[in-house]
């Protein structure tokens, strides 16, 4: 099982792979449903909802579809929160519903949407290739604010938390106030993923740390230069790596775990102690400190001198 998305609420895990399946922290399968490849899932508040091919889905989290939605084009881009549904289709528009389904507005960017995220009432939408555009709309659909990021440009992540973080193709990462007042932006490499908790995450060439102010707190090169997940809690902060290593690290960015798995690793999250990773397979990890070396390559994954060399065997 090829894990593209996961989502989890600290009790059960959402995947997005070849259908949508749902399980416990403790590995159990309770239910799944073959509606396709899942292109994104969220999990909130006992629902479950899916961008799958065109359409949007909203499930019980015992399983039961409550309501399908076909847009135009490919959904990319599923959030859930405030007691909305959010999707973004690459028909360009935003539809935003209530959780019986009921359609409550929709607007078209002009350009495919890449990510939309809710909350803080507000929905936030992330636009590229000619529209290249951010979007910030209250739940009721007014417009607050939009920012142009420069032509060509896709916005391929963003997150509500206590700012609104964007990240771009164009390797910058930028921070907002959630009123549209731009409080900084800093130059990264091409950005896949971001979060907001107790700072700024950003999976970019390295992983980075910024706080609230946009000052760099600390960075760290993988042995990919597609950090394709990161997520931030309360002690830990986790990537995954297209180099096939899940790496777990302290708030002040000293590496305590590194796990090798077998693809891409597409998808992360932290509950308490555990780390949660989609790859070839979904994992759930014991966060256990270990010693982990600075890389003597550039981004190099190394757990041991013995790990290194037999990875540098297979990767040369």
């Amino acid at each position: 099982m090829k894990v593209y998305s996961l989502s989890t609420n600290g009790k059960l895990i959402a995947v997005g792979s070849d259908g949508v399946y749902l399980f416990d922290l403790n590995g159990s399968l309770l239910w799944s449903r073959n509606i396709g490849q899942i292109w994104s899932v969220r999990i909130r508040d006992g629902y479950v909802v899916v961008g799958a091919g065109n359409d949007v889905y909203l499930f019980s989290k015992n399983g039961t579809m409550l309501w399908r939605f076909k847009t135009g084009g490919w959904v990319r881009s599923v959030a859930i929160g405030d007691g909305h549904v959010v999707a973004g289709s690459c028909d360009g528009n935003v539809y935003v519903f209530d959780l019986k389904g009921k359609l409550l507005w929709k607007h078209n960017t002009g350009d495919w949407v890449w990510c939309v995220d809710v909350g803080k009432g507000r929905v936030a939408v992330g636009t590229g290739h000619i529209g290249h555009r951010i979007f910030v709309f209250d739940l009721n659909g007014s417009l607050l604010w939009s920012y142009d990021v420069g032509d060509w440009n896709w916005v391929k992540a963003i997150r509500i938390g206590k700012i609104i973080v964007a990240g771009t193709r164009n390797f910058e990462v930028l921070a907002f106030d959630l009123n549209g007042r731009l409080l900084w932006k800093r130059e990264t490499g091409n950005v896949w993923s971001v979060d907001v908790g107790r700072c700024v995450v950003v999976g970019a060439d390295k992983v980075y740390a910024f706080d609230f102010k946009g000052r760099l707190l600390w960075s760290y090169k993988t042995r990919s230069n597609w950090v394709l997940s990161v997520a931030v809690g309360k002690k830990y902060v986790v990537a995954g790596s297209r180099d096939g290593c899940v790496y777990v690290f302290d708030l002040n960015g000293t590496p305590i775990m590194v796990h090798k798995t077998g693809d891409w690793v597409r998808g992360v999250a932290i509950v308490d102690g555990e780390v949660i990773a989609g790859s070839d397979k979904l994992y759930v990890l014991k966060i256990e400190r270990e010693k982990v070396e600075k890389p003597k390559t550039p981004g190099f994954c190394i757990i041991s001198a013995l790990i290194a060399l037999a990875l540098a065997k297979k990767f040369s």
